[in-house]
């Protein structure tokens, strides 16, 4: 733990230095995000503490593995010190351009107040679970209100800088741009803090740290045995799911998520939906102007889409349109390899017409769209995506099935620096090479695939798994399949 508050030190020295360069060039007073700043720094060393007295105990007991503990806490100071740095970087570029308006660069620092708040939030709930009744959860919840506080008046002291007509004559050029900065990252803000609002915030990256998730409860999807055993063998199961046990199961992927601090919505049951629904990715691609709701290539999935355009509806998400027609598109087929540029499969569930009318709804979100040919395989009513030959794990990074591979695609990848692992052929048809990453180079993998689990920690990667042999083996969907991140952090 030791070096965990050494990151804390760091990440703090880094903001009360961006604070005060501010301060001098920009007039802003940014003293409260640097007590915010001050005042985590310790939470996170006190949190630390807390899973490190009360961890073994509990792990002894058999209550809290206290490994996961560790490793959630070590990830949200790494994602701290990183949005730290990342703030630092870019006060150092926008301070040398006059281009830029004063309060851009306020945007940057706003948002690494609200990781604060936010990774705060994450680790004082580890803590409270660690300690159980030694950190009421009534002064973990006062303590992250202050800090909400706290960025709130940050977010004031700079909308009253620049106030029109304040400093800057109204009809100034330079005034309306920064004007209209400033109503987008107050507004950014405001949401940020508390992104269940709506926000596809990071959805154009498979790698940056998860925010928030949209799931549907193998409860909701399965609804009954009797459901299953109804349903089944249309939709060309291995076998038919226990719903007992796969409630459970799901109940325990749902934990594993949490522990990452992800908040997690769920798309409630739906009559006309079938078992498939589970695996919720293929209903939906996103893209930071909205989301795209796909047109399915399997007939039985249809009826998907739409009730997932009322969840998100609801939710405050903008919808910017849907598949039509002839066109077909899965989510499980569309991969952003950076976020500007997007892998599309074309086999069997997505098709020319779908590929089409997504380019052409993404518009300029994107500066390349590479469509990817997929291989027949086994046949069009195999389980077959873009997403069952590779699974990106960072920016620089992937976990690949190059057998099934087009050349040209895995050329393209390589010419972009980014470094393929290759899953072991014999534990591909076990969706080795199906992994979530929830952050970079830390991912959740099915279990039983024990060589690609090697390989992943090999390089550096860090591994999570979870029992699917209910909810992913008998339908053939892994975690990106009963996932639909709908907001990121930085990357």
């Amino acid at each position: 733990m030791g070096d965990a508050a050494s990151l804390e030190v760091h990440a703090s020295e880094v903001v009360l230095r961006l604070g005060v360069a501010l301060t001098r060039r920009l007039g802003v007073q940014l003293g409260s995000l640097a007590v915010v700043w001050r005042d985590a720094a310790p939470l996170f060393v006190k949190a630390s503490q807390v899973v490190l007295r009360h961890g073994p105990a509990l792990s002894r007991r058999g209550l809290v593995p206290l490994g996961r503990q560790l490793v959630v806490l070590r990830n949200a100071l790494a994602l701290l010190v990183h949005d730290g740095q990342i703030a630092l970087g870019a006060a150092v570029a926008l301070l040398g351009s006059t281009a830029v308006p004063a309060c851009g660069l306020c945007e940057v620092v706003l948002h690494a107040a609200t990781v604060v708040v936010q990774t705060a939030d994450a680790v004082l709930r580890l803590g409270v679970a660690a300690s159980g009744q030694r950190e009421p959860v009534g002064q973990r919840l006062g303590v992250v209100a202050s800090l909400v506080g706290r960025t709130a008046q940050l977010e004031v002291a700079l909308r009253r800088q620049y106030e029109p007509g304040r400093h800057e004559p109204a009809d100034d050029p330079s005034h309306r741009v920064r004007s209209h900065s400033l109503e987008n990252f107050t507004t950014g803000c405001r949401r940020r803090v508390c992104y269940k609002r709506g926000m596809l915030r990071g959805c154009q990256s498979e790698v940056a740290p998860i925010r928030g998730m949209l799931l549907k409860h193998a409860r909701d999807a399965f609804r009954s045995q009797q459901v299953i055993e109804g349903q089944w063998r249309g939709l060309r199961y291995a076998a038919p799911p226990r719903w007992d046990r796969a409630v459970e199961e799901y109940d325990r992927f749902v934990e594993l998520l949490q522990g990452f601090g992800i908040e997690i919505q769920f798309l409630p049951a739906d009559p006309g939906a079938g078992l498939d629904s589970i695996y919720i990715r293929d209903a939906v691609v996103l893209c930071e102007k909205g989301a795209i709701l796909c047109n399915m290539g399997k007939l039985a999935r249809r009826a998907e889409p739409k009730a997932l355009e009322a969840a998100l509806r609801e939710r405050g998400s903008p919808v910017l349109g849907a598949i039509r027609g002839e066109g077909r598109l899965e989510g499980g087929d569309v991969v952003w390899l950076d976020s500007r540029t997007l892998a599309v499969g074309r086999g069997y569930r997505t098709n020319d017409g779908g590929i089409a009318q997504l380019r052409e709804m993404l518009g300029d979100v994107v500066d390349e769209l590479l469509v990817v040919p997929l291989p027949h395989h086994r046949g069009p009513n195999d389980v077959f995506h873009l997403m069952s030959i590779i699974s990106p794990l960072d920016t620089d990074l992937a976990l690949v099935h190059s057998p099934l591979m087009p050349v040209p695609f895995r050329e393209a990848l390589l010419r972009r620096g980014i470094g393929l692992l290759e899953v072991p052929e014999q534990e591909f048809a076990s969706m080795g090479c199906n992994v979530l990453t929830v952050a970079p180079r830390c991912c959740v993998a099915l279990g039983g695939n024990p060589r690609t689990r090697a390989l992943l920690e090999g390089a550096g990667v860090e591994v999570h798994d979870y029992d699917g042999a209910e909810i992913s083996v008998k339908g053939t969907g892994g975690p990106t399949c009963l996932t639909r991140p709908l907001s990121r952090g930085l990357v």
